[in-house]
């Protein structure tokens, strides 16, 4: 190549690397510790029906050793990943409008 790597200690970069970049700005200096990872945790919910025929009461089980398989159309799952929770509303559920969608993440 016609061009040689050149080591550079952090905090004495050249002008032009920050030019590069589009100017030098404010940045996270110190290594990002987490403190444990965890699996996700999935879990089915199923919805007791009252007299009227309307979903009423949730009930919750956790699913163990889960895969895609385990994401059925007729179901309502939610995918617990600790910094974010996914909530899975499969067609033919008795889950019919977002905004019970949404309220099932919420609880």
């Amino acid at each position: 190549p016609t061009w040689q790597p050149v080591l550079v200690r952090e905090g004495s970069e050249p002008d032009v690397f920050w030019d590069t970049l589009g100017g030098k700005t404010e940045y996270p200096k110190e290594k990002e510790i987490k403190r444990f990872v965890e699996d996700p945790h999935l879990f089915v919910c199923t919805f007791i029906e009252d007299a009227g025929s309307q979903p009423s009461d949730l009930k919750v089980k956790e699913i163990f050793s889960y895969t895609q398989d385990d994401l059925t159309t007729e179901d309502v799952l939610i995918l617990d990943c600790y910094t974010e929770i996914f909530v899975w509303v499969g067609h033919n559920s008795v889950v019919k409008s977002m905004q019970q969608a949404l309220s099932i993440g919420l609880v």
